[in-house]
């Protein structure tokens, strides 16, 4: 609630001769920001820093860094498809970039881990079909996502 959250930066406040605090926001609706610099303002000293967010592409490496953590490499349709993921779950309000994109490569493990396939490792796009943008998968990640929103900031 709006109480627990000034009560929050009040906190913040007290400490910030101590601590050095970090507050990330996306900058989806401009308006909002705006709102929220001028509460938090009030309580800390505000230094606005812009941060471009990770490309699909970079999104991609980082999954292909999480699923080679369990012995996995994609194949080039695999990659494809998958990349076409990665840019439908961006377009999700309540997208959470490199956590999301995590969950993503767990799912993938747990899923090829739970059907016994691909002892080798190498997935192909055939193993990684239940993924695709239009799939099950992505509208209830972005359902499950609108269902934890970020509290606060």
């Amino acid at each position: 609630t709006e109480k627990h959250f000034i009560n929050f930066l009040e906190y913040l406040s007290d400490n910030s001769d101590n601590w050095l605090v970090v507050l990330s926001l996306p900058d989806r609706d401009p308006a909002a920001v705006e709102r929220m610099l001028s509460v938090v303002s009030a309580f800390l000293r505000v230094e606005t820093i812009r941060v471009a967010p990770p490309t699909t592409e970079d999104l991609m490496d980082y999954l292909k860094e999480q699923l080679s953590l369990y012995g996995m490499t994609l194949s080039t349709d695999a990659e494809t498809l998958l990349c076409g993921t990665i840019a439908a779950l961006m377009k999700n309000e309540f997208y959470d970039g490199y956590k999301t994109v995590r969950n993503l490569g767990r799912d993938i493990v747990y899923s090829v881990y739970a059907n016994r396939r691909k002892r080798n490792g190498h997935l192909t796009s055939h193993d990684v079909e239940g993924f695709s943008a239009g799939s099950e998968y992505v509208s209830q990640t972005a359902r499950k996502q609108e269902q934890f929103k970020h509290i606060g900031f």
